[in-house]
């Protein structure tokens, strides 16, 4: 027999965390450890993380859920028969606790080159919302430390400004050296975004993410 509970963690950043849907001054995770009555001390933990304003699950009974789901965590094991649809968040934490009680508590999902040191994963440089200062001063930071891909949140300061940011940034890198690419958590309008990703076409920037918030055309 499976045993699970859960406990919330609350993580305060150092420095605020912005988007076009607000600021982050802190970030709630919630870690489910599940074990089993053959070798209690074998146990796997995976993490549910919900974002406030972006997870809708947070405002469809999401802590009842979870309680359920640990409650009753044998009805849960295969999760392709589940009720999880609602609830993404708690299926991933789910399946990443099972992953790692198989492979005994280690904390490594899968075998790879990557979990052996062989092989990096390539990732971009988050620039976070804020000042035109503060943007500047992320995207020179980055660059500085290496990195030849940076995504930036935008949608919360005046759009010209982001724009002459990434003008800026051009005109010292070139496409093939520096990709940028930026995420705006729907805040563009629908009348609105089609000029907007035209200017930032015109900058080589690579990729926009969520121009429009969900079910906007």
């Amino acid at each position: 027999m499976m045993k699970a509970n859960y406990k919330k963690y609350v993580l305060h950043f150092k420095q605020p965390a912005g988007t076009s849907r607000g600021v982050y001054m802190e970030r709630a995770s919630w870690f489910i450890f599940i074990s089993g009555n053959d070798n209690p001390a074998q146990i796997g933990i995976g993490e549910c993380a919900p974002l406030p304003g972006l997870s809708p699950e947070l405002n469809a009974g999401f802590a009842e859920k979870l309680a359920d789901v640990c409650k009753n965590i044998e009805r849960y094991r295969d999760l392709k028969s589940t009720d999880l649809a609602e609830f993404p968040s708690i299926k991933m934490g789910l399946e990443t606790a099972f992953l790692d009680y198989q492979n005994k508590g280690t904390k490594i999902f899968y075998r790879n080159e990557f979990t052996e040191g062989k092989r990096g994963i390539k990732i971009n440089g988050l620039v976070w919302m804020g000042s035109p200062e503060f943007l500047d001063e992320q995207i020179r930071s980055k660059l500085n430390d290496g990195y030849t891909c940076i995504k930036l949140k935008v949608g919360a300061i005046d759009f010209e400004a982001e724009l002459a940011l990434i003008k800026k940034t051009r005109k010292k890198y070139r496409a093939q050296d520096v990709e940028i690419r930026v995420d705006a958590n729907g805040a563009f309008s629908p009348d609105e975004a089609m000029d907007k990703l035209k200017a930032l076409a015109a900058l080589d920037v690579h990729s926009i993410e969520q121009p429009v918030k969900a079910g906007q055309h």
